[in-house]
């Protein structure tokens, strides 16, 4: 009987591992990588953070709308961490490429874009025939800026879902609240919005020290509350 069990378990475990594998965007290191993204599972779990449609304007004539919406860890992202995602809508003049800033506490992230009528809400249809990403590249150094480059730029008299984006996925391993964070647009020049991003985590020895800081107060109350008594 344990035996049988132990084979079930087994089974379920590598069926979980291909699942997970199915589901995995190209890999984006940290170090000034670039790759090529593939279509990914729109998110389905709880939203932790929505900009709401944020208006931007920049250079001249570029004006539009953004959004940056943070979800829980789902089925989609293989990493088992929280996926930052971003759509672009075109008012005015024209974008190239868009950016999600502070992803320097991270180390490799996954990136994919969503199929055109199967994004998550609260996104709206987007992505006309030619306007999907052709890759994505990350900063050197840290990491810490990750840029989307479409095929074609964005422009607002294709109309909607002309005017819009598809839905562009940052997933990470990251389980730690989203902080803030910038989106950046660009073509030609750039603009950028308030956004969001993954939250350091402590070190070991920060975490240490403020240990020890929260001790030496604690110390100092019941030695002062000693004396007083």
């Amino acid at each position: 009987m344990r035996k049988y069990l132990l084979t079930a378990i087994v089974a379920a475990c590598g069926a979980l591992i291909s699942t997970s594998q199915a589901n995995a965007g190209p890999l984006l290191a940290a170090g000034g990588s670039s790759v090529a993204i593939t279509a990914e599972l729109a998110p389905t779990s709880a939203i932790l953070a929505d900009t709401g449609l944020t208006p931007y304007a920049f250079g001249a004539g570029n004006t539009g709308f953004v959004r940056e919406v943070v979800y829980a860890p789902y089925a989609g992202n293989a990493l088992g961490g929280n996926t930052y995602a971003y759509q672009v809508q075109v008012t005015g003049g024209d974008i190239a490429a868009i950016s999600g800033f502070s992803y320097a506490s991270v180390g490799a992230v996954n990136v994919g874009f969503v199929l055109p009528g199967t994004e998550s809400a609260p996104f709206v249809l987007g992505g006309a025939a030619g306007q999907t990403p052709i890759g994505a590249s990350r900063t050197g150094g840290t990491g810490a800026t990750v840029t989307f480059s479409f095929a074609n730029a964005i422009v607002p008299d294709g109309g909607p879902p002309g005017n819009a984006s598809v839905e562009l996925l940052i997933q990470t391993a990251s389980l730690t609240p989203p902080g803030a964070g910038l989106i950046g647009l660009i073509d030609g020049g750039g603009g950028s919005s308030p956004g969001f991003g993954p939250v350091p985590v402590p070190e070991p020895t920060s975490m240490a020290l403020i240990g020890c800081g929260l001790a030496s107060m604690l110390g100092y109350g019941w030695k002062r509350r000693k004396v007083t008594a």
